[in-house]
């Protein structure tokens, strides 16, 4: 919470946005589940290391991008899920106006040299275990629900449960999702210039799921606690929204 705070200030919003954005934090019902299972710790961990990444990335210093990777590589080791810093980190950038390009290109060039050093993408989309489920079509159907079910309980935040049975979603809901989701990525596209905070909004959401949406785990959907970083940035996103709206309203 303390981090999100200090990001938002550091994007030069209010001090009372960066104050309501941590207080969201620890008092949104969707975060409960990532604090309390035990399990929950690497995905706190994976979350600190990305928020401090996009911390770091908005510094003056030249240093400041040894940090920015110092702080992904203890996200990695917390949960490798970290790795949507690769994306989340120039998206950060992207909204504060400042030089974005570069981390986006050094994410690039990390990515491919982890793929390449893990043994090439064969390696990597033929795993032992799942080697035939990868990417498989009803997967991507039925994370996209999940993804929509926990967008909505941002807003709408009650039915929690740790074992929501998505097998029972009609498959016509799952396409419905998938294409809600297109859909929403079309939008942050064509607002990104008249609304940069619902753009990076969006395209933070996305970014953080869209692994999630690919490679498949054995039966394990997309859940409550793997949604804690994008939760984060909706609510930094939020915050600039809410700051942008205010300034507005009362320009002086």
């Amino acid at each position: 919470a303390g981090v999100v705070g200090v990001i938002v200030g550091g994007l030069g919003l209010a001090c009372w946005a960066g104050w309501v954005a941590a207080a969201f934090v620890l008092l949104h019902p969707l975060a409960v589940e990532s604090v309390a299972y035990v399990t929950g710790r690497s995905e706190l961990l994976a979350a600190i290391g990305v928020l401090l990444a996009c911390l770091f990335a908005l510094g003056d210093r030249p240093s400041r991008w040894v940090m920015v990777a110092l702080a992904l590589a203890v996200g990695v080791l917390g949960k490798e899920s970290a790795l949507v810093g690769l994306g989340l980190v120039p998206l950060t950038c992207w909204l504060a106006g400042r030089p974005w390009r570069l981390a986006a290109g050094a994410g690039v060039l990390t990515t491919c040299a982890g793929v390449w050093a893990y043994g090439g993408l064969p390696r990597l989309v033929d795993h032992e275990i799942y080697a035939s489920q990868m990417v498989a079509v009803d997967w991507l159907l039925i994370q996209s629900a999940a993804v929509v079910r926990l967008l909505f309980m941002m807003v709408v935040p009650a039915w929690q449960t740790p074992d929501y049975d998505y097998d029972a979603i009609p498959l016509v809901w799952r396409g419905l999702s998938l294409l809600l989701l297109i859909g929403l990525a079309v939008l942050a596209r064509c607002v990104r210039t008249r609304a940069r905070w619902l753009a990076f909004t969006l395209a933070w959401v996305l970014m953080a799921v869209a692994p999630r949406l690919m490679l498949q785990t054995p039966r394990s959907y997309l859940n409550e606690h793997q949604f804690y970083v994008p939760l984060l940035g909706v609510l930094i996103g939020g915050a600039y929204g809410c700051d942008a709206l205010r300034r507005r309203v009362h320009p002086g």
